[in-house]
């Protein structure tokens, strides 16, 4: 696949991972000194009741951070999470720094975050890219591609993808076909393949379009139901009922697995089982 899924505009993240972390970890060492009030007795305690505070104080915001993340922003729980860890591990990060430097002064601090989130944000953010490898473009808007003025309030992106998907199958796909299939079930597959990409589009949130790899996995598994479908001691053409009953049963499960395993939750191919 080779695909990123959602991804999220890279201003947006550099935002979360730098000023929602500078935010996050002033607020650990608010909750941490209140956690420290509370059990310390009203003194700043030593050795593990410290680090048992801290840990006490971190879960507790990194739940209620979470639930922007994951309903607002729309983020996996997994994916939440992982923001969460790297913002503890910057603050602990730069506790240590300040140990060292007996103190960091607050410009430091702000500097470093808005350091971090840029590069974050950037690495792993969406950005506005053009002709990137491996992946098959929609074309440009032509003659032949109508316009998306001519459908009322859809999207021209989704006229070009939309239209970029019907080519792919129609070409590419079909084209590993069988020469005797019958014209039913080449029917049955263009349905059934168009289908399980629309689908990877709205359930996935793939709006990027099919890589190439994309391609050559689909072509794989019509041509790999194709070819069960043909059993030995039978009629060897695809007119037969159970050949084609087979053929049916074998794709839908084939691109199925690639629906929800291949692609789903950003998985990069076959999942390990």
């Amino acid at each position: 696949m080779a695909r990123r899924r959602q991804l999220v505009p890279w201003p947006q993240l550099a935002l979360i991972f730098g000023l929602g972390g500078a935010f996050c970890t002033y607020l650990l060492l608010m909750l941490t000194q209140g956690m420290i009030l509370l059990f310390g007795n009203g003194r700043l305690v030593q050795g593990s009741e410290g680090l048992i505070a801290l840990l006490a104080a971190w879960l507790l915001l990194s739940g209620l951070l979470m639930m922007p993340l994951t309903w607002s922003l729309r983020f996996p729980v997994l994916q939440s999470a992982m923001i969460a860890l790297i913002w503890l591990g910057i603050y602990l990060l730069l506790w240590m720094l300040g140990r060292l430097m007996s103190g960091m002064p607050l410009p430091i601090y702000l500097l470093f975050w808005a350091i971090f989130g840029f590069i974050m944000g950037y690495a792993l953010g969406e950005r506005p890219a053009s002709g990137a490898m491996g992946i098959v473009a929609a074309p440009r808007p032509t003659r032949d591609v109508v316009r998306s003025t001519g459908f009322g309030r859809i999207p021209q992106e989704t006229v070009l993808l939309l239209s970029q998907h019907t080519r792919a199958v129609m070409g590419p796909i079909c084209s590993v076909l069988p020469v005797q299939m019958p014209e039913a079930l080449r029917a049955f597959t263009v349905r059934a393949v168009l289908d399980h990409i629309l689908r990877d589009w709205w359930e996935n949130g793939n709006a990027t379009g099919l890589t190439t790899q994309d391609i050559d996995d689909l072509q794989s598994m019509v041509a790999m139901a194709a070819a069960i479908a043909i059993q030995p001691g039978f009629d060897p053409g695809y007119h037969n009922q159970q050949s084609q009953a087979i053929y049916r049963a074998t794709l839908g499960a084939l691109l199925d697995d690639w629906l929800h395993f291949w692609n789903a939750d950003g998985v990069d191919g076959p999942p390990r089982r």
